[in-house]
């Protein structure tokens, strides 16, 4: 697993944190979840092939989690099609699935009167075309991804003995709804909170993980004097999750801008370390992460 940004929002003005994004590579594939502004460089950073990633998982459609998406899609689609060029194979249709609006938000962009129409028409229709005829490409496919939208308590069977199950979060309802993804294979159980305040539900979908990646935006005493008590999650209630689930590692991210201080940080792993047993850390951007 590469963590692939850590910061909440607003994103810009963090320093050396993007938006979030976590690569799960199991068995059948790579996945991404989230797509997060700065999650689209920091993959190609690290050079990884956009094309290997065959599904996109989004828990809830805030900016700071899926604003990278246009740029995913598109870059994934026409560096592809450069590589045809040396013999690799085109990357197969990207696979979406997230809460209720998804397939809208997708239609919008890549849609035949999405955002992106004419970029896509003028590469499979106008002068793009005769370029691409140059690297031995004669019919380009359409980039729009197929999606699923998921309920909660939905399973995707993604073969090999692996299978990835959606339970409800609770974080800004009615407005948007919010999912957390508990990723299972043969050996391993990965569990990604997404945006939530503590719930039963999360406790319940995190039992006996190996791995718990969960967001950690404020300390108690900023997230009370903020009203966030029911939207995001402190040190204290995370810690709480993870011991109540009887999780084995616990990992923090998504913190917000006063994490900037080193100081803030460091009381973040008191807090953690009073209310868990376990292994934790704070993670970083394109930290990796061994299950």
């Amino acid at each position: 697993m590469i963590i692939l940004g850590t910061a909440s929002a607003p994103v810009p003005r963090r320093s050396g944190r993007d938006g979030t994004g976590i690569l799960v590579s199991g068995p059948s594939g790579s996945f991404l979840f989230d797509c997060g502004p700065g999650v689209t460089k920091r993959l190609v950073s690290l050079g990884i092939d956009l094309g290997t990633i065959s599904s996109l998982f989004i828990t809830h459609h805030h900016y700071d989690h899926i604003s990278d998406l246009p740029l995913f899609v598109m870059c994934r689609w026409e560096w592809g099609m450069f590589n045809l060029s040396t013999s690799h194979p085109l990357p197969r249709k990207l696979r979406v699935y997230g809460p209720k609006g998804t397939r809208r938000i997708s239609d919008l962009l890549f849609g035949d009167d999405g955002v992106y129409a004419g970029d896509i028409r003028s590469r499979i229709r106008g002068a793009g075309r005769r370029f691409y005829r140059a690297l031995g490409i004669e019919s380009l496919p359409s980039p729009k991804p197929t999606v699923r939208e998921i309920a909660y308590g939905d399973t995707i069977d993604m073969g090999q003995s692996f299978k990835i199950t959606a339970a409800r979060t609770q974080h800004v309802q009615p407005y948007l709804e919010s999912l957390a993804y508990r990723i299972e294979s043969d050996r391993r159980i990965i569990v990604i909170s997404g945006d939530a305040a503590p719930s039963k539900e999360l406790i319940d979908l995190s039992r006996g993980a190996d791995l718990l990646v969960h967001e950690c935006t404020k300390l108690d005493i900023k997230r009370s004097g903020m009203h966030m008590q029911n939207i995001h999650s402190s040190p204290t209630t995370v810690a709480k999750t993870a011991t109540d689930a009887n999780v084995k590692k616990l990992v923090l991210l998504h913190f917000g801008p006063e994490a900037e201080d080193p100081n803030v940080l460091d009381e973040f792993r008191k807090v953690v370390k009073m209310n868990y047993d376990g292994e934790f850390f704070l993670a970083k951007d394109l930290d990796q992460v061994e299950i």
